[in-house]
């Protein structure tokens, strides 16, 4: 079988490569290299040939059956790396070998003297990403960008969602003549250039824990509702909220659900929707308050401004303004598959969101829930007993 050897070049500095590494590049048929590795490092090997990534699988593909090659990438095999579609592509028809390199994750944080054990890993490179929700429950965060999101880019969306003061570090052309580290604010750097295949370390002491149950006592109270913990932990459980979800809170209050299911999607993002100014006010405070920055406040009633956002996961109706069935309609055009839960304290809502529901050939599954909580009356404790919910959830296809 051909053999095929994969070579982490690390940041593309002499001095980072290494002996492993330095040693394979030499004994190989020939060495496919990028133009960039090729500039830095092809003149270590004679054999070595500078090709862009097409010309690379269009290579390997046509290769004889006694090909002994190399191909050098950046970076680290193992780190968001060439070598993932390398493997995936020729692990049955070629001989893979792996030999790691410097990533730039060990390389800015041995320049900061900082350790990487419990970093979250992203790459922005070439794609699109949200940091904010990464952000706010990892203490540090490490991303590669460059394309369209590059650090002033990424600093910008911590600014916007009220992380402004977050330390960020900047770190361009790691090991090269020209590296460069800056450290600042998200808002200081947002205001900055950084070059393309920059990477930058996020940090903040505060970072909530995902895991964490959220209580009534947690939130900042004033006059607008809040659905009170025993329905919000049930409805949380109807929504299903994945750590990715993008979910919507419709009618949201103070934001007792909008923030517990943050914290639940916790890679992803909560448009909170609300109309009223003071409910507003309480739904920022509280964000504050708990570090969920990933919940975005949408000053709007429902279904205004639906359209403009993305597709959601999962939704939650907790106030339509007589407007149910639009939402609903709203809702499962974007997403056919969405999952809905409605809370109801009256039985003509009742019926409209069973009628909403059964619109789109979706079964109700519908809760009754009474709750009460204890409260202390002199010596003894009272049970004291909240207003009946109904609970009214259905999904496409169950």
């Amino acid at each position: 079988m051909r053999k095929l050897t994969v070579m982490g070049a690390g940041p593309g500095s002499l001095a980072l490569l290494t002996g492993e590494v330095r040693a394979a590049m030499a004994q190989t048929d020939l060495l496919l290299c990028t133009p960039r590795l090729h500039r830095q490092l092809g003149a270590l090997a004679a054999n070595s040939r500078s090709m862009g990534l097409p010309e690379i699988f269009a290579a390997l593909d046509t290769a004889p059956d006694s090909a002994d090659w190399g191909v050098l990438v950046s970076g680290d095999v193992g780190f968001y790396s060439l070598a993932a579609s390398l493997q995936k592509r020729y692990k049955d028809c070629w001989q893979l070998c792996f030999l790691p390199g410097i990533s730039s994750l060990q390389l800015l944080c041995a320049r900061l003297g900082v350790d990487y054990q419990d970093t979250c890993m992203l790459s922005a490179h070439g794609r699109g990403m949200q940091i904010v929700p990464w952000a706010c429950y990892n203490r540090q965060v490490f991303a590669l960008t460059g394309g369209v999101l590059r650090p002033q880019q990424l600093c910008a969306q911590l600014l916007a969602a009220g992380l402004g003061k977050l330390p960020v570090t900047v770190g361009e052309d790691l090991a090269l003549p020209s590296e460069r580290i800056t450290t600042g604010t998200a808002a200081e750097l947002a205001e900055q250039t950084f070059g393309d295949l920059s990477v930058m370390l996020v940090q903040n002491p505060d970072a909530r824990d995902p895991a964490r149950c959220l209580h009534d006592s947690d939130f900042v109270r004033g006059a607008a509702p809040m659905t009170k913990e025993p329905v919000r932990a049930l409805c949380l459980a109807y929504l299903e909220v994945a750590p990715g979800d993008c979910v919507y809170d419709i009618g949201a209050g103070t934001g007792s659900v909008a923030v517990s299911a943050a914290y639940r999607a916790c890679r992803g993002t909560v448009y909170a929707l609300e109309r009223d100014p003071e409910a507003l006010a309480l739904l920022r405070q509280n964000i504050a308050a708990l570090g969920a920055y990933n919940v975005v406040p949408v000053d709007a009633e429902a279904p205004d401004k639906l359209a403009v956002l993305p597709p959601p996961d999962a939704v939650f109706i907790g106030g339509s303004g007589g407007k149910l069935g639009d939402i609903i309609d709203q809702v499962l055009l974007k997403n056919p598959a969405a999952r809905l839960v409605i809370t109801a304290i009256t039985l003509e809502t009742l019926q409209r969101a069973i009628q909403a529901l059964q619109r789109h050939d979706i079964e109700p599954q519908i809760t009754s829930i009474s709750a009460a909580n204890a409260k202390k009356v002199g010596a003894s404790h009272m049970m004291m007993g909240q207003n009946p919910v109904y609970i009214i959830s259905g999904r496409s296809g169950r």
